[in-house]
């Protein structure tokens, strides 16, 4: 069952700074990680300031602090289903996860540290798998970032229930943009091809960095 997971109130931003260190100095983020991270900023910019969005998968919280510090969001709603996963990810032993030994507790934690780093920033942690906890998500949004299951089933669904979600004028985007067929995450590509083929949405940008990016047409149902 999905849950909202409390922000710790009074928790200074360099407290949070210290404690990030110490995990980062234990289970560091790869380095090819934190490269990838900034060559996949770039979609941020498409993003309105001031506005409401969602991150729908998040890890241990390092794009959302880029989304954060980019996008200045009035509201941000970061969903992952973490400890329900299990105690860890098991996603095998690769230096993502550091062998194996990082926990889904662990990620989650480094999610709420990095929410206190933006104080001016309304942050919403909810522990759940998407779009199962959608109703916990109680306004429009303007944007959502969609970084989650990467199969073709789930990635539809996702998209589905997150179009519904956005407002009129609002985007979803995502990651993992693989138009090769032998890409363990082409579901993303087939999933979000046939949504646009068969909806009012289409597709603005994509491909770099593994980035995509989608709305609805202005033109939909035109002659």
């Amino acid at each position: 069952m999905a849950r909202r997971i409390a922000i710790p109130t009074g928790l200074q931003p360099e407290d949070a700074e210290a404690s990030l260190a110490l995990t980062h100095d234990a289970l560091p983020f790869p380095q090819s990680e934190i490269n990838r991270l900034k060559r996949r900023r770039y979609i941020l910019d498409m993003l309105p300031k001031n506005s409401v969005g969602a991150e729908i998968g998040v890890f241990r919280g390092h794009f959302s602090a880029l989304i954060c510090e980019h996008v200045r969001p009035r509201r941000l709603f970061l969903i992952d289903p973490w400890t329900q996963l299990g105690e860890t990810f098991g996603w095998g032993k690769g230096p993502y996860v550091n062998g194996g030994e990082l926990t889904t507790e662990l990620a989650q934690q480094e999610t709420i540290l990095r929410c206190t780093l933006y104080p001016d920033i309304e942050c919403h942690v909810i522990e759940g798998f998407y779009p199962d906890c959608a109703n916990m998500i109680d306004e429009p949004l303007d944007w959502a970032y969609l970084d989650a299951s990467h199969t073709y089933e789930d990635t539809y669904r996702e998209v589905q229930a997150l179009s519904q979600q956005v407002k009129p004028g609002g985007f979803i985007l995502g990651d993992d943009w693989r138009p090769d067929p032998n890409s363990s995450q082409h579901g993303v590509y087939r999933a979000v091809q046939k949504f646009t083929s068969e909806t009012e949405w289409e597709i603005v940008m994509c491909g770099p960095a593994g980035q995509w990016l989608i709305r609805r047409s202005p033109n939909y149902g035109d002659i």
